[in-house]
């Protein structure tokens, strides 16, 4: 606890990404990796395996994109770095040991960034609901494209900062859907070879394995059939709950 108050205290960043709570999310989702690598691995393992599968169907491999890059737990950047020319992370925040990484390999550029484009807007004002209409990169060629479980994410913070504000429940979901159709549309919008990895449903089960609770993880928005899919055992009992596990259902698909 001492270690994450020191991050959280001497991590500098955009004034918004610290009230709003994506810096503490940050460094909790360190935290937990520490605690649960084991059950995390083999989703980590099956997203490294996807990326690394799709770079290989690129017919050029000059540049690439990666959203999501966070602490890199299920990025392979090693390869990523081995394969193309210039490597472009992009997070909305990068930990100091990323920085740390990246500087030591000549080809990658880290890129703090907010992918939607309106979340300063909405820190400033919470009534304002400003359209998410992502537009970074679009003027540069990529060979290979990739949001990494991330689309699922990109809801959580607006979603929490809006209901503290008090903005009603209809409000607050039908922006947490725009938001999700926003990164997608902007995804399409990339040429080359293109990856999504995300989670689609969040399952919770109790002691006996039972489900007892299943949603979507995407706002019920619609996405094609995905190439490949698992499960992540992202809270396995007793971390969230004593009596609960939780699980991720992940998908693969080309946008």
């Amino acid at each position: 606890m001492l270690i994450e108050l020191l991050k959280f205290y001497t991590t500098s960043c955009p004034g918004y990404v610290r009230d709003m709570g994506y810096l503490k999310e940050e460094i909790a989702t360190e935290a937990r990796y520490s605690r649960l690598v084991d059950a995390w691995q083999p989703h980590l393992g099956n997203t490294k395996k996807e990326i690394i599968q799709s770079t290989k169907k690129c017919q050029k491999n000059n540049r690439a994109l990666i959203f999501g890059s966070g602490h890199l737990f299920d990025i392979p950047l090693a390869e990523l770095s081995q394969s193309f020319s210039e490597v472009v992370l992009v997070d909305i925040l990068h930990p100091k040991k990323v920085k740390k990484i990246a500087a030591e390999m000549k080809n990658v550029r880290l890129v703090d960034a907010d992918i939607t484009c309106a979340m300063s807007a909405l820190h400033t004002n919470h009534n304002a609901l400003l359209e998410s209409q992502p537009n970074l990169f679009l003027d540069e060629e990529f060979d290979f494209v990739a949001s990494v479980n991330l689309l699922s994410q990109i809801p959580v913070i607006p979603n929490k900062w809006l209901r503290k504000k008090r903005v009603g429940d209809a409000l607050v979901y039908g922006y947490c859907k725009h938001l999700v159709e926003a990164h997608l549309d902007y995804l399409k919008k990339f040429s080359g070879q293109k990856l999504l990895i995300t989670d689609t449903e969040f399952i919770a089960r109790d002691n006996e394995g039972q489900i007892i609770a299943q949603e979507s993880a995407l706002y019920n928005v619609d996405l094609p059939d995905s190439e490949q899919s698992w499960t992540w055992n992202i809270a396995p009992a007793p971390e969230i709950k004593r009596n609960l596990s939780f699980e991720h259902k992940v998908g693969v698909f080309r946008i």
